[in-house]
């Protein structure tokens, strides 16, 4: 199946005038994942660009005012947005092993991840906020309930090579000592990571980026004593 590339995709989300037959690009994305993907990133981009500030980003400077020579590298685009349209089925169907609350598999472009949050439906201590950039009442309303939340980071403003992670919150005693198959503690963070790096060299890399997802959201699920009966399933579709 040929595909369309980004400058016709970008032309058909954001310069409508230029897209001569918008149909035959409408029904080639309705059928087309990787196509539907490349156009839902076009699209999350240009919504978040009408809000004049950047969110969880330090002393942010508006968009408005921020002029500065930037360099954009189309191949490390590229190569980043199929890194994230490869790990996306492994997330999806993590996501599909919980009948309870939980949020899409989903990109913050304010932070720059990917990531995926389950919720136990209990209320949690009221979050001290502080995140950067980012209202504290806002922050107290996205963990009004225990959670536990997975996702990658590929870096960005601190300088780190790219990693899985997975946290609870609130944090259960005895989460950050438990061994895992895959991944570990890391003190930095202050969450379970495992290198991008290391699952991309791995000889089954679907398997590790599960064993991580699932190892790290039992733990916090056990010991904070989720009704795990009520939340889990065995997930239906590959």
């Amino acid at each position: 199946m040929s595909h369309y590339n980004e400058d016709e995709l970008s032309a058909y989300a954001l310069r409508p005038e230029a897209t001569d037959d918008r149909r035959t690009v409408e029904q080639h994305v309705s059928g087309c994942r990787d196509c539907r993907d490349a156009l839902d990133v076009i699209e999350a981009f240009d919504t978040a660009l009408h809000d004049p500030l950047p969110w969880e980003v330090a002393d942010a400077m508006p968009f408005a005012e921020d002029t500065g020579p930037r360099d954009y590298e189309r191949d490390s685009a590229a190569r980043f947005r199929q890194a994230l349209a490869a790990m996306l089925p492994v997330f999806e169907r993590f996501r599909a092993g919980f009948t309870g609350k939980s949020s899409p598999v989903h990109f913050w472009w304010g932070s720059f991840d990917l990531a995926v949050t389950r919720f136990s439906g209990r209320d949690a201590p009221q979050h001290p906020g502080g995140v950067p950039g980012l209202p504290d009442r806002i922050t107290r309303d996205a963990y009004s309930q225990e959670v536990s939340s997975a996702g990658f980071w590929a870096g960005g403003v601190t300088q780190a090579a790219p990693f899985f992670y997975s946290y609870a919150y609130p944090e259960p005693d005895g989460f950050r000592g438990r061994p895992l198959p895959a991944g570990g503690w890391n003190g930095d963070f202050q969450e379970f990571t495992l290198p991008y790096a290391e699952v991309r060299a791995a000889r089954e890399p679907e398997a590790l980026l599960t064993s991580f997802l699932q190892s790290t959201y039992d733990t916090a699920a056990e010991l904070a004593d989720w009704d795990r009966a009520r939340l889990e399933r065995e997930p239906v579709a590959p």
